[in-house]
C-alpha cells in the first residue's frame, strides 16, 4: 500500500478562517504534479453552473469543450432578449433601478423582465482544483484545494512568471495568508487570501531528504480531478435544465414583483 495514498474524507484543504477581524493564519504549500492533467500541472479548471434553480452542475461546454443545454438555452433565451429590446427600444441603462423603490424600464414590461429573469444566474463560473500537500501535514498525502476564477487567476500567472516554480525536485513552497476582513458570504466568513510562490526564495523537492522514489510514489496519488467533478453528458445537463425550468415558471408565478438586477 503507497504510504501517501489519501483517502476520500480529506481530499480537500480548506484554510481556517481566524476568528476576528484583522487576524490572519499562515500556510505553506507545496504544489503537486497531476499526471492526470496535460503536461502534468497541478491545476484543474471547472466551470460551474451554481444557481440552476436549486442545483449546480459543471459546465460541459467550457470545462471541455462539449455540448450543454443549459449554455444553449441561455444563447436562446439572450437572442429572444435582444429582438425584444429593440422592439420597445430598450438600452443597457434600463436594467437598473434609478432607485430602489422605482422599478426599472424593462421590470415594466412583463415579456421582457421575464427573458432576462430566465437566465441571468445561469452563466458558469470558473474554479480550478489544485493538487497539493501542505506542510507539516505531508503525512495526510496530496490534498485539493479550489479556488475561484480570481485567486485561480493570479496563481497561474504567478506559475508562468518563473520557470520550475512547480518542479518536483527543485521548485518552490507557496506561503498563502487568510485574512478575516470582516466579509461573509452565504454566513461563512469570506477572507482575503494573499498568495506568494517563492516566498522563501529557495528551490527544493516536494519531500525534501526523500528519494525520488518516494517523490514519485506520492505524485502516483493524484486523483483525477474527474472522480469528484466530473463532465456531465448532454442529457444530463438538460435534466437539469428541465428541472430549473418548471422551478422558475413557479417562482415567476408566485412573485408579485422580481428584481430585474440583484
Amino acid at each position: 500500500m503507497n504510504p501517501y495514498q489519501n483517502n476520500k474524507k480529506n481530499d480537500f484543504f480548506v484554510p481556517e478562517v481566524p476568528k476576528n477581524k484583522g487576524e490572519e493564519k499562515k500556510y505553506t504549500l507545496r504544489f503537486v504534479p497531476n499526471l492526470h492533467n496535460p503536461h502534468h500541472v497541478p491545476i484543474a479548471e471547472r466551470h460551474r453552473h451554481y444557481d440552476v434553480g436549486d442545483k449546480s452542475i459543471i459546465c460541459p461546454k467550457f470545462s471541455a469543450n462539449q455540448s450543454c443545454a443549459i449554455c444553449e438555452y441561455i444563447d436562446q433565451q439572450r437572442k429572444q432578449l435582444t429582438e425584444a429590446c429593440d422592439v420597445h427600444k430598450i438600452s443597457k441603462g434600463d436594467f437598473k433601478r434609478q432607485s430602489p423603490d422605482v422599478p426599472s424600464k424593462i421590470e415594466q414590461i412583463p415579456e421582457i423582465n421575464k427573458l432576462w429573469l430566465s437566465y441571468k444566474d445561469l452563466y458558469s463560473k470558473k474554479r480550478g482544483y489544485i493538487s497539493l500537500i501542505v506542510r507539516g501535514e505531508e503525512s495526510q498525502g496530496v490534498k485539493f484545494w479550489s479556488v475561484g476564477a480570481k485567486l485561480l487567476e493570479n496563481i497561474i500567472d504567478r506559475i508562468i512568471a518563473a520557470e520550475g516554480m512547480v518542479d518536483r525536485y527543485r521548485g518552490y513552497d507557496a506561503l498563502i495568508k487568510v485574512k478575516n476582513i470582516g466579509k461573509f458570504f452565504n454566513g461563512r466568513p469570506s477572507p482575503e487570501i494573499d498568495f506568494q510562490f517563492d516566498a522563501f526564495g529557495e528551490r527544493k523537492a516536494i519531500l525534501p531528504g526523500k528519494p525520488p522514489e518516494e517523490i514519485d510514489a506520492l505524485i502516483e496519488t493524484v486523483k483525477d480531478v474527474s472522480s469528484f467533478a466530473p463532465i456531465p453528458t448532454y442529457e444530463e445537463t438538460q435534466a437539469v435544465l428541465n428541472e430549473y425550468l418548471v422551478w422558475f415558471e413557479k417562482k415567476i408565478n408566485s412573485s408579485k414583483r422580481e428584481p430585474a438586477v440583484a
